[in-house]
């Protein structure tokens, strides 16, 4: 009986793994969009408060900080550091930045 239900347990754990990696894959692919339109927008003025692209981006402050932050992952942006909630981060583009918008071109 014990062995019956880690077996189900195991399964319903893989299952939702495999759910879990599809629906990541979906919001990985919209956000490629929205990733580019962050660098484009950081490519004609630099750099930028964090607020200010989420107001141009038209994107909530949360979203645009996670954009940023997966984009400075891979060093396309480069991001203030962060030094509380009344601190505004400033987000700027990279040179790696600037070369995957030619590549996307």
């Amino acid at each position: 009986m014990l062995a019956r239900l880690k077996r189900i347990a195991l399964t319903a754990i893989g299952a939702i793994g495999l759910l879990w990696k599809a629906v990541g894959g979906k919001r990985h692919a919209r956000s490629s969009a929205e990733t580019l339109r962050v660098l484009r927008l950081l490519a004609t003025h630099t750099s930028a408060p964090v607020p200010e692209l989420a107001s141009r981006l038209k994107l909530s402050t949360h979203e645009t900080v996670r954009l940023l932050t997966d984009l400075e992952e891979r060093g396309a942006v480069k991001l203030s550091p962060d030094h509380g909630i009344e601190h505004v981060r400033i987000a700027a583009i990279t040179q790696a930045g600037r070369d995957q918008i030619a590549q996307a071109a």
